[in-house]
């Protein structure tokens, strides 16, 4: 922490007034990395693994995310496709029976 101490309120309520005024210029969102510090520091973590481990979980976390959304999305191809073929079948089928 800094040496005049920091109130974990004012950073976050800091972070967020720039993140909300990035949204109304189209610009990205302010950096955390105060509040952040804070966190880790009030959870007890004294050296810089705290962080790496934070954002190890942070990052495990998103990646499963990412994982089950692709293979959703690979899931739901696959039952397009094969609806697609049914009703392609389907239609074969009834323009065989019609000639």
């Amino acid at each position: 922490m800094h040496p005049e101490g920091d109130d974990l309120a004012r950073d976050f309520a800091g972070v967020g007034a720039g993140s909300i005024a990035a949204a109304f210029v189209g610009a990205f969102a302010v950096d955390s990395s105060p509040p952040r510090t804070a966190i880790v520091q009030e959870a007890g973590g004294k050296s810089q693994l705290a962080s790496v481990v934070a954002v190890a979980i942070v990052g495990g976390v998103a990646g499963w995310q990412l994982w089950n959304r692709w293979q959703y999305r690979q899931d739901a191809t696959a039952a397009s496709r094969f609806i697609a073929a049914q009703t392609a079948l389907e239609m074969a089928r009834v323009m065989a029976s019609l000639s």
